[in-house]
């Protein structure tokens, strides 16, 4: 899955309502936690982590600038 498709997923449960909130936390657990879910064992947020070194965390779900 192409990186802008896993935030437009995101993005999506993040901005919906909150009568939609349970339909975006299942897309993000079945298409974007694999990779994103807290934890050094998941790709994504291990290398966010990485790459924001202390400025931000590596969890995406914990953003609130997006």
């Amino acid at each position: 899955m192409k990186k802008s498709i896993c935030i437009g997923l995101l993005l999506t449960a993040a901005t919906a309502p909150a009568a939609e909130a349970p339909e975006g936390a299942k897309v993000f657990q079945k298409w974007c936690a694999p990779c994103h879910a807290p934890g050094v064992t998941h790709p994504g947020t291990h290398a966010l982590t990485a790459k924001y070194a202390g400025q931000k965390g590596g969890v995406i779900t914990e953003w609130t600038d997006i």
